[in-house]
């Protein structure tokens, strides 16, 4: 199996992200606009901290992905070894 490169990882977590934040960032904007209004800064600060939220997350699960993962299948390999003798 061929490993994707560091690049793509990190575009398809930052994409996972994406479509977890961004339904309760939109959320969050239309209540910003109809029932309680926002100053612009206030605004900009929210809208800076979820693509900030959003990067984090994605080079969390990256880095998930790439140190628990196998840590985990290496174990799940010496545990059928074991079972076996």
């Amino acid at each position: 199996m061929r490993r994707k490169g560091v690049g793509r990882a990190l575009k398809e977590k930052v994409y996972e992200s994406v479509t977890a934040v961004l339904p309760i960032t939109v959320i969050v904007l239309l209540l910003s606009i109809t029932a309680a209004p926002l100053s612009t800064g206030t605004l900009v600060l929210f809208l800076f901290g979820a693509v900030l939220l959003i990067l984090g997350m994605g080079f969390f699960n990256m880095g998930v992905d790439m140190s628990m993962i196998p840590m985990g299948e290496g174990m799940g390999v010496q545990m059928s070894r074991a079972g076996k003798e």
